[in-house]
């Protein structure tokens, strides 16, 4: 009873986004026959606040207009992130956090059919939500791997997460935080993130137009430029056997929400020493300077690979 008292009263005070205005949540309304519902027709984006800012947002932005071209969307359509996250910030005072946007085709009231609606106006809708502020530490998460049964457009981020989710509810029976998926024997990357591995002295990461294709993720790109800039660990982008995972010394996953986190144990087994290495310590301290502006913390130990 308290759980559905403090839903009530989030929904009751809670503004959402929608189609240019702020409502209250329990009052915003989409069509039955928007196309988001009935096909999973849209795309998203999820940008981390950071000390009241979204420092990342102009990659977001370029990453949804991207998307929005690949559905047949106007990418100008794009353009209504910022607005969005301005004006949620504003209303919700979030200093740590997510805006969470997605656009859909819409629909035409009394219709279902496979071929899209060249008339309907697209449903926009974004919301934002409040998240513990950033550690001086990755996070040690467990993971499994899991045949990648989704489709194969993974560059475009679509809505229609279904195997996603199937993927994350398997890792949480196994008491796991994420599912690294494989495809043909190849890493792909997380059922959320994307995959890094460090195998003796090299540090990879799947090439976003290699095969299995993946997500261009913002913090993924986001860090390979932070490694190249540092110069202490020379990434590499080419592909991961899934048997080359299982030798890995470390294995880090990205994203907007956490930034960094380092896989731990894999399959429940121990990854390397089963602790936190120096590369992942590392990556995420480069991401939490990018991010915060804070200064970065000096290595006390060989941090793995070097440029």
């Amino acid at each position: 009873m308290t759980d559905r008292l403090n839903l009530t009263d989030t929904l009751t005070t809670m503004q959402v986004w929608m189609n240019g205005s702020l409502v209250p949540a329990e009052e915003a309304r989409v069509s039955v026959f928007d196309r988001g519902f009935l096909f999973g027709e849209g795309v998203y984006e999820s940008v981390r606040v950071c000390g009241g800012q979204a420092p990342f947002l102009p990659r977001h932005e370029a990453r949804l207009a991207r998307s929005l071209s690949a559905i047949g969307l106007d990418a100008e359509l794009a353009t209504r992130l910022p607005v969005a996250v301005e004006a949620l910030l504003e209303r919700e005072a979030l200093a740590e956090g997510n805006v969470y946007l997605q656009i859909t085709r819409g629909g035409t009231v009394g219709a279902r059919r496979h071929v899209p609606d060249a008339d309907a106006a697209p449903t926009i809708f974004a919301f934002a939500m409040a998240a513990p502020p950033l550690g001086e530490s990755p996070a040690a998460i467990r993971a499994i791997t899991r045949a990648d049964e989704r489709w194969h457009r993974c560059d475009i981020k679509s809505t229609n997460l279904l195997g996603n989710v199937l993927a994350l509810a398997a890792a949480d029976d196994d008491d796991a935080e994420e599912a690294i998926l494989v495809r043909n024997g190849f890493v792909s990357e997380g059922a959320y993130t994307n995959v890094f591995a460090r195998v003796g002295d090299e540090f990879f990461t799947p090439p976003v137009d290699g095969e299995p294709s993946i997500l261009g993720g913002v913090t993924r790109d986001m860090l390979i430029e932070l490694l190249r800039a540092d110069g202490r660990v020379r990434v590499n982008e080419a592909s991961i056997a899934a048997t080359r995972l299982r030798e890995a010394e470390e294995i880090l996953v990205t994203s907007s929400r956490r930034m960094a986190s380092a896989v731990t144990v894999l399959d429940g087994r121990p990854v390397g020493d089963g602790h936190i290495g120096p590369v992942a310590r590392r990556c995420f301290d480069l991401l939490r300077r990018a991010i915060t502006g804070s200064p970065a913390i000096p290595p006390t130990s060989p941090v793995g690979t070097s440029a």
